[in-house]
C-alpha cells in the first residue's frame, strides 16, 4: 500500500488579506513586533472558509492579544442590556459571532462571569448543558488578558472519544472528558472582535 494520507491543515497568518475574506473597518496592528488582524466595529467580519472544525477530531490553535487589560467583570456593565456583546470571540461559525448561543462552534473569551475562556461544539444555552454535567465543550474558568501580550489558544476535540481540551500557552487549562452532542454545521469561520489582535490561525484534522 502507498503512503498514508496526510491529515488535512489549514494555516492562515491573519497579518495580511491571505486566506481570508475582510469586510468592513478593521486594521492589521503591530504588537510586540507581530501584526494581527483587529476588526474596528461589531460588523466587520473575517471569514475563513473551511470544514476542518467539522471532522471528527481535530486541533484548533489561534494567537490572540488584547488591545487593554481584559478581567473578568473589567466589562461587565449592568447599563448594557444586550449582555451578549460582551462575548468576545475568537472564532466562532455564526454569522453573529457574539451570539454564541448561536454557534456550532465557537472559541471565546468573557468578562461575565467564571469560566472566561470557552470552547463550544453545538449551539444551545451553554449552562444549561454544563448545570447537567452534558454536551460539547470546555473551559477556562479565570483568564486574565495584559494590553501589550500575546496568548496562545489551542482547542483539541475527539468526538469518538467523547473529549475536548483547552490550552493556553501550551499549558493544559481546561477539558471535558464526557463531551457529547458535537453539532458544528457551518461551511467556515468568523474570526476576531474588536477588543483584540489575532494571528496565526490553525487548523488541522
Amino acid at each position: 500500500s502507498g503512503p498514508a494520507t496526510p491529515p488535512a491543515r489549514l494555516e492562515v497568518p491573519l497579518s495580511d488579506g491571505t486566506g481570508v475574506e475582510i469586510a468592513g473597518t478593521h486594521r492589521f496592528v503591530e504588537v510586540a513586533g507581530l501584526v494581527g488582524y483587529n476588526p474596528r466595529v461589531l460588523k466587520a467580519r473575517a471569514f475563513v472558509k473551511t470544514a476542518l472544525h467539522r471532522s471528527a477530531r481535530g486541533t484548533l490553535s489561534i494567537w490572540v492579544s488584547p488591545l487593554e487589560d481584559l478581567h473578568r467583570n473589567r466589562l461587565a456593565d449592568s447599563r448594557i442590556p444586550d449582555k451578549e456583546l460582551l462575548n468576545y470571540p475568537l472564532v466562532s461559525d455564526a454569522a453573529t459571532p457574539w451570539r454564541v448561543d448561536e454557534a456550532g462552534f465557537a472559541l471565546y473569551w468573557t468578562p461575565l462571569s467564571m469560566p472566561s475562556l470557552i470552547a463550544r461544539f453545538a449551539p444551545g444555552k451553554f449552562w444549561n448543558s454544563v448545570a447537567y454535567g452534558r454536551g460539547a465543550w470546555a473551559f477556562v474558568d479565570e483568564l486574565g488578558l495584559k494590553k501589550g501580550c500575546w496568548y496562545n489558544v489551542t482547542v483539541t476535540w475527539d468526538g469518538p472519544g467523547r473529549r475536548t481540551c483547552l490550552y493556553v500557552d501550551g499549558l493544559p487549562a481546561g477539558w471535558n472528558a464526557n463531551a457529547e452532542g458535537f453539532a458544528a454545521r457551518s461551511d467556515g469561520l468568523y474570526v476576531g472582535n474588536p477588543a483584540m489582535a489575532v494571528r496565526n490561525l490553525v487548523l488541522q484534522e
